[in-house]
């Protein structure tokens, strides 16, 4: 009997000692790289997917930062803890946006564009 109570106890410590352990994401440059979905939460209910490729390359699946008109070629970096997201028109013109991180788990990252809005990042 007494065993069986040792076995038990064993058990259920090891299985609550594994439910502690917390998802530490990785640094930022690495954790952005990945394809998310996307959305602003001023239109909550208007996703997308945004795929961060490691090269720097930003693709937006239906224009949400940049829009779709003028077809930008999109590129971000990691800059001081902001992700900067650049978009670069066919007209010469360019988008620059600096982002803050407002918040940041294994599975979500939540960008503060510039005091306007936030995008919701949400790993697919």
């Amino acid at each position: 009997m007494r065993a069986k109570l040792t076995f038990i106890f064993l058990v259920f410590f090891i299985t609550a000692c594994q439910k502690d352990k917390e998802c530490v994401p990785p640094p930022l440059a690495e954790h952005i790289v990945n394809s998310w979905n996307a959305k602003l939460v001023s239109e909550k209910d208007k996703s997308q997917e945004l795929k961060f490729e490691s090269d720097g390359t930003l693709k937006e699946s239906k224009g949400l930062i940049f829009g779709a008109a003028g077809k930008p070629i999109c590129t971000w970096e990691v800059e001081n803890g902001f992700v900067i997201l650049i978009g670069r028109f066919t007209n010469g013109n360019i988008e620059r946006y600096e982002c803050a991180v407002a918040n940041r788990t294994c599975d979500q990252i939540v960008l503060e564009i510039e005091g306007v809005d936030q995008i919701e990042l949400n790993k697919k």
